[in-house]
């Protein structure tokens, strides 16, 4: 059957062989796929990949998925040659035998098979009871102890043989889902933010190390990156098949989508936030709750230093912990976060910051959001320099982000006249529009049209000016009335604005003389700004 729908990177890993403590096939693939794409790239001592977008960027993001998998370790020879193991993880005992299994050594991988006393030569009790990890062993056709002990040492592991095929439709089995697909999630993820060139946040995705026996990895590289918030990518059980109890175990399924964890372990902010991003993108998930500390990197994570807020998400996984674990690949590619776009996206690039929510409009917030943003000038730098000041304050422009206006906002269709609101007072406006396709970004008109869009905006920027102007002119102050004279003058250059408002074109391109410029200032209309 061909695996030809996983992606290659995806493949790879699941192909590596590396029991907790020995993962360097693995890492050698994070390594080739990740890599290049890093602004920087680092190599533990734990055996943690850790790769890095904007260092100098703040806050500080931490995606972890742990690259190592359960394994067998050989740890003692018996005189006629079979191996007897130890296991690296939770296993279930009751399949560990009659399966191939590869060991690596020294000098390269050696094929076995695990073995037990069969059924037929087992008395009655014995056929109900599990067996325990010293009645089994690894057979790999040694006749000695010594000729086993030229093709294998002490200490060496195995994994099992048991690769990535695909079942039906987007559902694939492998040997090591858990947890070469969080892995793969965390790699993908700062893949494609390397193409985003606006990023205000430092991320950090790590392939963590060791995670199968006590989430080691982990706790050592959140210590070292000292992350404002985290995520961690694992697997968590489907409880869809038969024998299971969702009473006790609660309700997830292949194909639904990402499982967002809720519990003593996940700061309620990030869930939520995850949650409002998958809504955000119609992005299908499900929720499960967990009272303890879940059995993650999110565990480790949450309690380093003082602190980190983290959140989990996970990839639904059916028969965990066995050689043939099963997942539906369309649920790894929805744990891949995608950047939204908008004019949110621009006011968090030029300020540097996170403020604004890049949300699509329905889900868009009433609130402005507001920026600061230095000027950069190297003659002021060089001045600094000169004169050894120990303080620079640059200039600095103030931006306001607002959602976005729908036709008729002059009336107040979709808010609109609590958005203008917001930017009556600015020296300039920004227009953003769309100009392309994209399914998970929902356009409140239904179609993509940046010309039309444009003309909307002004449109009705125009329409809210006119009725401001209109107002004015039925109720003049008492200053006009008593033959003021700057007051005349005010409304006379009302009456002009009305009518070239009335040709439905900006405020901004009336011919007026200087002094009609500073009166304009003061009546704080939309389309005298420049744009």
């Amino acid at each position: 059957m061909s695996s030809s729908m996983a992606p290659d990177f995806l493949t790879e890993l699941l192909h590596a062989r590396s029991p907790s403590g020995y993962e360097a096939e693995a890492q050698a693939v994070f390594d080739r796929h990740v890599k290049g794409h890093a602004d920087l790239y680092e190599k533990d001592s734990m055996g943690n990949r850790i790769a890095t977008l904007n260092p100098k960027g703040d806050p500080t993001v931490m995606l972890a998925g742990h690259m190592d998998e359960l394994g067998l370790m050989i740890i003692f020879v018996n005189n006629d040659g079979f191996l007897y193991f130890d296991t690296i993880g939770g296993h279930d005992l009751s399949v560990i035998s009659g399966r191939r299994v590869v060991i690596q050594t020294a000098n390269g991988p050696v094929l076995g098979v695990t073995g037990k006393r069969a059924v037929h030569l087992m008395e009655d009790e014995d056929r109900k009871k599990v067996p325990k990890k010293h009645e089994m062993w690894i057979d790999i056709g040694a006749k000695s102890k010594a000729e086993a002990l030229k093709r294998v040492a002490i200490g060496d592991v195995a994994t099992y043989d048991h690769e990535l095929q695909m079942l039906g439709g987007s559902l694939a089995t492998a040997r090591a889902f858990d947890n070469k697909v969080g892995a793969y999630v965390v790699g993908e993820t700062l893949v494609r933010l390397a193409k985003e060139k606006k990023l205000a946040a430092k991320v950090v995705s790590v392939a963590t190390a060791q995670e199968e026996i006590g989430v080691r990895g982990a706790t050592t590289s959140a210590y070292a990156i000292h992350p404002h918030l985290a995520v961690a990518v694992d697997v968590g059980h489907a409880t869809d098949h038969p024998d299971c109890d969702n009473r006790k175990y609660g309700e997830t399924k292949l194909g639904g989508g990402p499982i967002l964890c809720r519990g003593a372990n996940i700061n309620p902010e990030i869930f939520s936030r995850l949650q409002k991003a998958a809504e955000k993108l119609k992005i299908p998930y499900q929720v499960e709750a967990d009272p303890r500390p879940t059995g993650t990197d999110a565990r480790a994570i949450q309690m380093v230093r003082g602190g980190v807020a983290t959140g989990l998400v996970s990839i639904p996984l059916r028969y965990m912990h066995t050689p043939s674990e099963v997942v539906d690949l369309k649920d790894v590619e929805r744990c891949v976060q995608l950047l939204n776009v908008g004019k949110s996206t621009l006011f968090n690039a030029v300020t540097r910051t996170r403020k604004a929510q890049a949300a699509n409009y329905p889900f868009c917030t009433i609130e402005p959001n507001v920026g600061m943003v230095t000027v950069p000038d190297s003659r002021l730098d060089w001045l600094a320099k000169m004169s050894g000041s120990e303080k620079i304050l640059p200039a600095s422009i103030e931006l306001v982000d607002i959602a976005g206006l729908v036709k008729g906002a002059s009336q107040g269709e979709g808010l609109g006249n609590q958005f203008l609101t917001h930017i009556r007072e600015v020296d300039a406006i920004i227009q953003v529009v769309r100009c392309f396709e994209d399914a998970d970004i929902h356009h409140v008109t239904g179609t993509v049209d940046p010309l039309r869009d444009i003309e909307t905006i002004v449109t009705e920027l125009v329409l809210a000016d006119l009725g401001s102007v209109t107002k004015r002119l039925e109720k003049p102050g008492k200053a006009a009335k008593q033959g003021d004279a700057t007051a005349k003058a005010e409304l006379a250059l009302l009456a002009r604005l009305k009518q070239h408002l009335d040709k439905g074109v900006p405020a901004l391109t009336l011919e007026m003389n200087d002094d009609e410029k500073k009166l304009l200032k003061g009546f704080f209309l939309l389309t005298s700004k420049p744009t």
